[in-house]
């Protein structure tokens, strides 16, 4: 009781009941039924108790972080504050190369930060972090050019690497993060809403 939490509840869901390009890209990339923004400061024991209600099957916290090639200015990353991120849940879709493993100095890059940056998978590129005076990460290698959910419609148009949760813990004292959310993938999918924000609810101490 008491947390303020101040979170809302969005739906992803496509256009259309129909079987369209984007829906198949949604289960192709295990992409997210709901989502809740500004998730900072709420305690594990709550995220856990989500995680573990019925309605869910993963969920993953992630974050922007102005973490980039230092070749490109407009550009930032998203990255996994949870192991399940860009592997259980909001998987891209490899369009050349492969996915990044874990605790390497490998990263993936969206098709639009590849073709401003001209990357290519093979690549390796110095990495460089924050909004004002960046500062050197060191250098890294792209492995793979990917799509995701985000990659597509109204939200087109962005530059990213995708960073997953070891690469934060590697490099959690350099990063600055963006307020972080929380993605969830539901048993019953969008059906699903109702069930999954009463669970988040209860278990917050606030409506959700």
């Amino acid at each position: 009781a008491g947390l303020g939490l101040g979170l809302t509840s969005v739906a992803f869901t496509g256009a259309r009941r129909a079987d369209t390009a984007f829906e198949r890209l949604q289960a192709a990339t295990l992409a997210p039924d709901a989502g809740i923004g500004d998730v900072d400061g709420v305690p594990e024991e709550v995220i856990a108790t989500v995680a573990a209600d019925p309605s869910v099957i993963t969920l993953a916290r992630w974050a922007f972080t102005p973490v980039r090639p230092d070749s490109v200015e407009e550009a930032g990353a998203f990255i996994g504050l949870d192991e399940p991120f860009l592997d259980e849940i909001y998987r891209p879709v490899v369009i050349e190369g492969r996915r990044s493993r874990p605790g390497t100095d490998e990263v993936m890059a969206n098709e639009t930060l590849a073709e401003i940056a001209d990357l290519v998978v093979g690549d390796r590129v110095d990495l460089v972090s924050g909004f004002e005076d960046p500062q050197p990460l060191g250098p890294a290698t792209v492995v793979g050019i990917v799509r995701g959910t985000y990659d597509v419609g109204p939200a087109a148009g962005g530059a990213f690497l995708l960073l997953d949760s070891a690469f934060l813990d590697d490099h959690r004292d350099q990063l600055q993060l963006a307020p972080a959310a929380l993605l969830a993938r539901l048993t019953d999918g969008v059906d699903g809403i109702d069930d999954f924000t009463a669970a988040a609810s209860a278990a917050a101490g606030v409506e959700v």
